[in-house]
């Protein structure tokens, strides 16, 4: 074996095996040194923290782990994929589903004032109530309103139920001057039975109309509220009316099914419960 330059002395000339300079055999003295080098034991810090002369402290070794900042990066994405997954499917995939072609005009909005005022319309069964739509009249006064709620629940569209609803109007109409119940009768709308009762009340020197239609649904109830002056209820109860026909809930098919969508919600809950076990392991390791 030649060697370009001796291990022991330095010398810069090549060589077989014995250095010409000092006359050591360069593979038995690096042999040598790999031997002793194998065999002395480590150097430890002094007492007081120092490391004896001559030596230097060792350079402390990067951790291991050097992917812990990708990977809790990674966690936290997978948290804000997993939440938007849960709130595409859990609330908006099992959400309201209703079929409603609204009256020529009416616009669909987010209003919480009439909101809050069509959710006063079920007290009793606030808890169970679902709020599917509000819709206004652009250029008409706030009062006017037209929503659509649901009941998670099937009640009996019949005479009892018109007597009950024509019964708390007539308390109201006692309680508050001012308060007229108009009508309340039976009738059905797309084939479907629905109980209507409708109502004048005074509000700032205004009358105001209030309609509501009950209707029997296949596993709930429906609700129409259409609220406005009394000369802007005038004009819109037909068309009002009319559109009640096309009011239905659309076939959920296997996401109606409660088995599994309850299935499928714990294993969403799972799968987070996972991620955020993945990251807390993965931080305790960094740190």
């Amino acid at each position: 074996m030649a060697w370009a330059s001796c291990p022991k002395c330095g010398y810069a000339e090549p060589f077989e095996d014995e250095c010409p300079k000092c006359g050591v055999f360069a593979s038995k003295y690096v042999a040598a040194q790999g031997r002793r080098a194998s065999a002395a034991p480590p150097v430890t810090a002094a007492p007081g923290g120092a490391f004896p002369p001559g030596l230097a402290a060792p350079v402390p070794r990067p951790p291991t782990d050097a992917g812990s900042a990708g990977a809790i990066l990674w966690w936290v994405v997978g948290l804000l994929v997993l939440g938007g997954v849960g709130y595409v499917v859990l609330v908006d995939w099992f959400g309201p589903a209703l079929h409603f072609d609204a009256p020529p005009g009416w616009q669909k909005v987010d209003d919480d004032l009439s909101e809050r005022s069509v959710q006063g319309m079920c007290p009793r069964l606030r808890e169970k109530t679902t709020l599917h739509a509000v819709y206004t009249l652009p250029g008409s006064t706030r009062e006017t309103a037209m929503g659509i709620l649901e009941i998670d629940e099937r009640l009996p569209v019949d005479e009892a139920l018109l007597a009950q609803m024509r019964g708390g109007f007539d308390r109201a109409a006692d309680l508050l001057p001012g308060v007229k119940l108009v009508r309340a009768d039976r009738g059905f709308h797309g084939g479907r039975p629905a109980v209507e009762v409708q109502i004048e009340l005074e509000a700032q020197g205004t009358r105001i109309s209030v309609l509501q239609v009950v209707l029997a649904a296949e596993r709930s109830t429906l609700v129409f509220v259409l609220v406005a002056p009394s000369n802007v209820f005038l004009a819109q109860l037909d068309p009002a009316r009319a559109a009640l026909a096309t009011l239905h809930p659309l076939p959920s098919g296997l996401r109606g099914k409660p088995w599994f969508k309850y299935s499928l919600r714990w294993l969403w809950v799972l799968a987070t419960l996972g991620v955020l076990l993945f990251g807390v392991s993965r931080w305790r390791r960094a740190s």
